[in-house]
């Protein structure tokens, strides 16, 4: 994962030296998203009689998957400053988009998933939205039209954070990042406690913090002069459906969602550095490990595995990784281990869930072993 941060701001509240410092904190605040970079874009761009004045500064921290060259590296513009942005995510289907966007005549400088939303935005404007097949949250500053364009993915798995002050709009991948700069008033959300005290998580758009909100899943936020915003909805689950799904049986709908399936795990695959797969045994993360097995390739699996028999589930993780022939480890967490990471973990969390403390010690027992990428059957349930 990547980090993402930026402002926007349009008068004097907010000089240039704050503009640029207050990101500046937001990106080391964000540096343990991103160990393989660093960079900041600022620009000052001239007053523009209809839209009035932006100052803009982009930050992003890198975690390189795809292009590991710094050919791949953020913020990321075109020529002469006309784009410039700052991104977190994977967007799978980005070689079908490249090669449709090369034979439109787009000429590109490297391999990375990020010139192809860059050069996708620069062609298709926001259209470009409903085309991305992908994770990803991403700040974009569009100086032809003098506008910054906050997106994120259809089902919100990349995080993304706002607050909109007095003169300024401030965005990020951690709540952290933004109360960081100073500018965000520490004031607790009453409403949201209860939510979280209620559901072990605060429901989006909502945070903890007073004022900061998230980006709904499959919108995007246009920010132009004089601090105009505007909040627009690209992809919704429901009304995006075909007819021929709505008409569909049910041996058609089962052979379908069949070919999507193999299709997004053969997608999720591709990176420059190796995948392992998350094994607990269970339904999601077993049939995960199918899929992959079926794409011809065989899966990188990792189980946690306790002393206490009550909570051991590595039996069947054991099973379904000697039936797919993986390359299975099992990592072991004794009572003693768990305590003592527990302080780092909650450290790391930024929002708080009820569910977050097993993801972080399994990310980082999987690190330990030297990946940097895996995946999950984390979203099954919720679905």
């Amino acid at each position: 994962m990547c980090g993402i941060a930026g402002g926007v701001f349009w008068d004097e509240t907010v000089d240039g030296p704050a503009a640029d410092g207050a990101v500046t904190a937001m990106v080391e605040t964000l540096g343990h998203r991103g160990p393989d970079g660093r960079a900041q874009y600022s620009t000052r761009p001239k007053p523009d009689a209809a839209a009035g004045c932006l100052r803009v500064v982009l930050g992003h921290t890198r975690l390189a998957i795809l292009d590991l060259s710094d050919a791949g590296g953020q913020p990321m513009g075109t020529p002469c400053d006309a784009l410039c942005l700052t991104y977190n995510g994977e967007i799978y289907n980005f070689r079908a988009l490249r090669d449709e966007l090369a034979r439109a005549g787009c000429r590109f400088r490297s391999r990375s998933d990020t010139e192809v939303l860059l050069r996708a935005y620069e062609r298709w404007s926001l259209d470009c939205l409903p085309r991305l097949r992908g994770m990803f949250a991403f700040g974009l500053w569009d100086a032809r039209r003098q506008r910054v364009v906050l997106g994120r993915d259809r089902l919100g798995v990349k995080p993304l954070y706002y607050y909109q002050g007095d003169g300024f709009l401030l965005f990020a991948s951690e709540v952290r990042a933004l109360m960081a700069t100073g500018l965000v008033p520490r004031r607790l959300d009453v409403v949201s406690v209860d939510q979280y005290l209620a559901y072990q998580s605060v429901p989006c758009p909502r945070t903890l913090v007073d004022g900061v909100r998230m980006l709904p899943p499959g919108h995007c936020l246009t920010v132009e002069g004089c601090g105009r915003t505007s909040l627009t909805r690209y992809w919704d689950l429901l009304e995006s459906v075909s007819v021929e799904a709505r008409e569909a049986s049910a041996a058609e709908a089962g052979r379908r969602v069949g070919e999507l399936l193999h299709e997004a795990a053969a997608l999720h695959l591709v990176s420059d550095v190796p995948v392992g797969v998350f094994l607990s045994g269970g339904i999601d993360s077993s049939a995960l490990v199918s899929l992959i097995r079926e794409a011809g390739v065989t899966p990188q699996t990792f189980s946690v595995v306790f002393s206490e028999e009550a909570y051991d589930e590595a039996r069947y993780a054991r099973l379904v990784a000697k039936h797919f022939r993986t390359d299975h480890t099992e990592i072991r967490l004794d009572d003693r281990e768990m305590a003592g990471a527990l302080p780092d973990v909650l450290a790391a969390v930024d929002q708080p869930t009820g569910d977050g403390i097993n993801t972080a010690v399994v990310s980082r027992a999987v690190h330990r072993e030297g990946l940097k990428v895996a995946l999950s059957g984390l979203g099954g349930d919720e679905m």
